[in-house]
């Protein structure tokens, strides 16, 4: 074989190699470790898709979900509901074996016989004390073990457990376990908002709540 042509298959093989390792670095860490998301809709402004002023109804902000951790309440994560693959955004409300009560336009954790209402400070105006179940009766959800209960930050017009992802119209819930999600659902929390440059940061995590006994 001629020399020169034996340094250039030697170096097309090694960028090959190369090429491979790299793919194979990427898919593993986009798979396991971090990855981007791309958020749809107005559901969980204003903490996300506020942009110029007013919700986005559209694709808009960009972020980085960790796929690594423990998920704890107050969480915003990425996801798919139980009867689609349809990935949402949405908040964790209600951790495994939570009961979640909704009344009076707030949110409660029921605890030993006792209502503990969530203090939520990342609610916009519009939100506070506005947390309905859209007209369906059910206003109680004890979330199974290994389940969350996910909830949008736009109470006004978000899509999510209360309705069992579904339209209130659509009788979603006819399967009430389609309120609640399966931790193997859940791809990851929201870790890095990327875009736009102006909204960039380490998404805050809640770490305790705090709740007013009722």
């Amino acid at each position: 074989m001629n020399k020169k042509l034996k340094i250039a298959l030697i170096f097309l093989l090694e960028i090959a190699i190369d090429a491979i390792v790299i793919f194979g670095i990427f898919f593993l860490i986009k798979t396991y470790v971090i990855s981007p998301f791309e958020i749809y809709g107005p559901s969980m402004c204003n903490t996300f898709n506020y942009i110029d002023g007013k919700c986005n109804s559209g694709y808009g902000e960009y972020i980085i979900i960790n796929k690594l951790g423990k998920i704890n309440r107050g969480d915003v994560v990425v996801f798919h509901p139980p009867h689609e693959e349809e990935y949402y955004i949405k908040r964790v409300i209600g951790m495994p074996n939570d009961t979640i009560l909704v009344k009076n336009g707030e949110i409660f954790l029921k605890e030993n016989g006792k209502e503990y209402k969530f203090v939520e400070p990342y609610l916009s105006r519009e939100n506070r004390g506005n947390t309905t179940t859209f007209g369906i009766k059910r206003t109680e959800f004890k979330v199974p073990e290994n389940s969350y209960f996910l909830i949008g930050d736009n109470r006004l017009m978000s899509t999510d457990g209360r309705t069992c992802f579904k339209d209130p119209s659509s009788n979603g819930c006819s399967n009430p376990n389609n309120a609640f999600v399966p931790e193997e659902n859940i791809q990851g929390r929201a870790w890095v908002a990327l875009w736009p440059i102006n909204k960039m940061q380490i998404v805050p995590r809640i770490g305790n709540y705090d709740f007013k006994e009722m």
